[in-house]
């Protein structure tokens, strides 16, 4: 009752104020009968939408796109695996105490064509998970492009600080993709922006 009883003045004030101005209006409106011409009365063009500040990165070797909150670094590296050391590609940035990566690795085709991809990601999802001394908290099937997949939580517990790491996986032939976001329990990383982000070159 208190807000009505505040508002109600102002109402009041409305009322009278375009009770005064609305003579005076039609005044004007006579005084300044022109004849109508294109342009007269448009309205102004609508704002255009806001632009997408994420930076698009296309990688040739990779085959891919992916969408970055800023601009990311590349690093090639010999990562071991347990067939061996395979090279691996990194493109990774950090904002504000979150990690982005995607990376992407070959695997010869002799050795794919022994085994399933569900059995690669199933290899890829152990070895990711002991490689951080994590726990796996969650995992989802995906797809992408009819291409199989893991959607992963992993828990992290690193010099007195948690830390989840979000991941997917993907095997697409004898290529394996991951997308990785890292960050401190308690932080709101952009990760579906990230994930939704990454599609294969045509």
């Amino acid at each position: 009752m208190r807000t009505a009883a505040l508002l109600r003045p102002l109402f009041v004030v409305a009322f009278v104020l375009c009770a005064a101005s609305c003579d005076r209006d039609a005044a004007e409106v006579k005084a300044d009968a022109r004849p109508w011409t294109p342009g007269m009365n448009t309205p102004p063009p609508a704002a255009e939408p806001p632009q997408d500040s994420w930076i698009a990165i296309e990688s040739a070797e990779g085959r891919f796109t992916q969408k970055f909150p800023r601009a990311p670094k590349t690093e090639r590296a010999m990562v071991p695996t347990a067939i061996g050391e395979i090279p691996q590609t990194t493109i990774a940035a950090e904002v504000e105490g979150a990690y982005y990566a995607a990376t992407f690795a070959d695997y010869p085709a002799s050795l794919v064509a022994q085994t399933t991809p569900e059995a690669q990601l199933d290899g890829a999802r152990d070895g990711s998970v002991a490689n951080v001394g994590g726990k796996l908290v969650s995992e989802r099937h995906i797809t992408l492009e009819g291409f199989p997949g893991r959607e992963l939580t992993v828990s992290v517990h690193a010099e007195g600080q948690s830390i989840e790491m979000l991941q997917r996986l993907y095997v697409v032939k004898e290529r394996l993709y991951q997308q990785i976001v890292v960050y401190p329990v308690g932080q709101t990383p952009e990760a579906a922006r990230f994930f939704d982000g990454f599609t294969l070159a045509r």
